[in-house]
């Protein structure tokens, strides 16, 4: 999950503050063979976390 909105509430799921550090987290992680949906608001610009 990333934006501000999501910061303060528990869940079970990766927070991250916005689409630049998912991206970042992303391509360290090295996964192979996976089909990932990306969904999300043009205003956290989460076209980023893909390119």
């Amino acid at each position: 999950m990333a934006g501000e909105e999501f910061a303060g509430i528990s869940h079970p799921y990766l927070y991250f503050p916005d689409a630049v550090s998912l991206r970042n987290w992303w391509k360290s992680q090295h996964i192979t063979g996976a089909h990932v949906l990306v969904k999300g608001s043009r205003s956290l610009a989460m076209e980023q976390v893909i390119s």
